[in-house]
C-alpha cells in the first residue's frame, strides 16, 4: 500500500437534508442492515505517467441480515475511466457473505467477503477501435465501522481491497446516509481509489430503500 497509505482523509461528510414525510414514522435508533441501494458517483483520475481524466460510475446493490450478525451482499457496478485518449468501462457483479458485530444500538463494525465477475473493455476515443476486451474473476473484501449519532442519521468509514489480474484497487470510502422516512434515505459519500497505475477521487450521492 504505497500511495494509499499516505492518503490524507480531510473530507467533510456530505449532507444531506430533506423534509421528512408525515405519514411515514421515524425508524429506530439502530444501524441498519437490510436495504437494497443506488449509488451514482463522479470525479477526478491522475494518472501515474501524468495524464488526467475523469471516471464515473454507477452501482446497485443488496444487503440483508439471515442470521443474527451475518449478512448476505451483492453488488452491480459500472465504471467509466476515461483518460486523455481512451476510455475503459468495467463491469462488475459480486456476491458474498459478510459479518457485523454490534457494538451497541448506535456503533457496528462489519466485515464482507465478495468474489465474482469482472469484464474491462477498452476504447480508444478518435476512432472508436476496441483495444482490448477480457474478463476476469474479482474478489475482495472489505471493513467498515458504522455510527447512528441521531435517530435518522448513519456515518460509515470504510476500507477495501480488491483484487482481479486485470485490476487491483485500495479503496477509503466515507459516507453519510440520512433516513427521510422509516425506509428511504438519500446519502451522499466520497471515495478514494488506488490503482496502482492510477488514482481517483469521487464524490456521490446515494439512495437507499431498508425492507
Amino acid at each position: 500500500m504505497t500511495q494509499f497509505g499516505r492518503v490524507s482523509l480531510g473530507i467533510g461528510l456530505i449532507g444531506v437534508s430533506a423534509a421528512v414525510l408525515a405519514e411515514d414514522p421515524i425508524r429506530v435508533h439502530k444501524v441498519n442492515q437490510d436495504y437494497l441501494y443506488a449509488d451514482v458517483s463522479a470525479g477526478s483520475l491522475d494518472a501515474d505517467n501524468g495524464d488526467e481524466g475523469n471516471v464515473t460510475s454507477v452501482m446497485v446493490g443488496y444487503s440483508g441480515l439471515f442470521a443474527e450478525h451475518w449478512l448476505v451482499v451483492a453488488d452491480y457496478e459500472a465504471r467509466f475511466i476515461r483518460p486523455d485518449e481512451t476510455t475503459t468501462e468495467i463491469y462488475s457483479f459480486r456476491p458474498g457473505v459478510g459479518y457485523k458485530w454490534d457494538l451497541n444500538d448506535d456503533w457496528l463494525i462489519y466485515s464482507r467477503a465478495r468474489a465474482g465477475y469482472l469484464r474491462t473493455v477498452t476504447t480508444e476515443d478518435d476512432t472508436d477501435q476496441q483495444l482490448s476486451d477480457s474478463s476476469d474473476l474479482i474478489y475482495g473484501i472489505d471493513l467498515g465501522l458504522s455510527y447512528s449519532p441521531i435517530d435518522k442519521l448513519e456515518l460509515t468509514a470504510l476500507g477495501e481491497l480488491s483484487r482481479s489480474d486485470a485490476l487491483e484497487e485500495e479503496i477509503v470510502k466515507l459516507r453519510a446516509d440520512y433516513y427521510v422516512t422509516r425506509r428511504f434515505a438519500l446519502g451522499g459519500f466520497y471515495s478514494y481509489r488506488d490503482a496502482g497505475e492510477y488514482t481517483s477521487n469521487e464524490g456521490g450521492i446515494s439512495m437507499r430503500y431498508a425492507y
